[in-house]
């Protein structure tokens, strides 16, 4: 997304109440504490390292799902 970053792009969807709720996964090559840090501030909901597992991204995704608020599941 042009003129923004991918922080910020999650901070604006926890602003907006049509997408407060809606679980958002980063993904980075970095798995450096600093930028672990900076996705929980964000309020991201799990964050994902390049690269990764097989099957790993799925799971992640499923769980998101099943524990984001407002679940109807």
């Amino acid at each position: 997304m042009p003129g923004i970053d991918r922080l910020e792009a999650v901070r604006l969807l926890r602003a907006d109440l049509a997408t407060v709720n809606t679980p958002v996964i980063m993904v980075s090559a970095q798995a450096r504490v600093e930028v672990l840090r900076k996705a929980k501030e964000a309020k991201a909901f799990d964050f994902l390292v390049k690269p990764w597992q097989e099957g790993e991204l799925e799971w992640r995704v499923k769980n998101a799902l099943e524990e984001a608020p407002g679940n109807a599941a």
